[in-house]
């Protein structure tokens, strides 16, 4: 993608007065323009990069960013198989270790066409990351495209220690975990892995066994007519009846796992305080 700015011929202090009003879109989109851009935007530090970044695997294979509570599109991806060359010059640009990817702009954010969509949206993940020095707010897996998709996420958000360690919010849709497995990273959060985490929701395949899922935990049950809202930062109201209760011993940080009963696939795990710093009663 060729530039049209002229952004480069400015002094540092204009250049940086301008990246500070141009909002994390352009940013990111003048990034795209050349080597020299993308060297400009990573170095860049400012309001352009107060942002909290949301990748999202599935039907909506998607980088995002959220403010307050309003979600703004970045880029998506979409297969390159379904793009007509008929009558169309698109412009191309270079994402990662990828050059010569078509882009266009689309209703909600930039296009960018991929004959691997896993490929592409864990590219772009990595490259919005290069750009603007974080790591994710939050992370997505929705209903899978190809069997192996959701393998494949996985293993992209578990290679880099930083992703799970910094995550807020984890949604994971279709998934295959089991109760072993959450009970397996119950007990990491235990030890103080995942420490910003503060909701994992998951809809599995499998029936939950919370006898497993809790099995060597240290927890309270609480009875079904004990009611608590938790707020999340999205301002979204989730009622919780009765659950599981533990605190984390190294910083006495507590988290509520939500009772489902013996014919849930639905789990839900909450850390306290929420949002609007409701916690429960010790």
């Amino acid at each position: 993608m060729s530039t049209v700015f002229h952004l480069f011929s400015l002094p540092y202090l204009p250049l940086k007065r301008v990246l500070d009003n141009v909002g994390p879109e352009a940013l990111l989109y003048i990034s795209l323009c050349s080597r020299r851009a993308k060297n400009v935007a990573v170095s860049y530090r400012g309001p352009s990069k107060n942002v909290q970044l949301n990748v999202h695997f599935g039907h909506k294979n998607c980088l995002s960013y959220m403010e307050g509570v309003d979600i703004y599109w970045l880029l998506n991806v979409q297969k390159r198989s379904k793009l007509s060359y008929v009558d169309r010059n698109l412009a191309t640009v270079r994402i990662g270790n990828f050059s010569g990817i078509p882009v266009e702009m689309g209703e909600l954010g930039m296009n960018t066409y991929w004959d691997d969509c896993i490929v592409g949206i864990t590219e772009i993940g990595d490259y919005a990351r290069e750009i603007f020095n974080q790591e994710f707010y939050e992370v997505c897996i929705y209903d899978k495209q190809e069997d192996d998709d959701h393998r494949r996420a996985a293993e992209w958000i578990k290679n880099s220690q930083g992703k799970i360690q910094s995550l807020k919010y984890i949604v994971l849709q279709d998934s295959k975990l089991s109760s072993q497995d959450f009970n397996v990273f119950l007990k990491h959060w235990m030890a103080g892995d995942c420490s910003k985490l503060k909701l994992l929701r998951v809809d599995v395949e499998e029936l939950i066994d919370y006898q497993i899922v809790l099995d060597g935990v240290e927890f309270e049950e609480r009875e079904r007519d004990l009611e608590r809202v938790y707020v999340d930062e999205e301002e979204h109201h989730h009622t919780i009846r009765g659950g599981f209760d533990a605190k984390r011993p190294s910083d006495n940080v507590k988290m509520t796992i939500t009772n489902g009963g013996q014919i849930s696939k639905f789990f839900l795990m909450i850390v306290w305080p929420d949002s609007a710093e409701n916690s429960y009663e010790d």
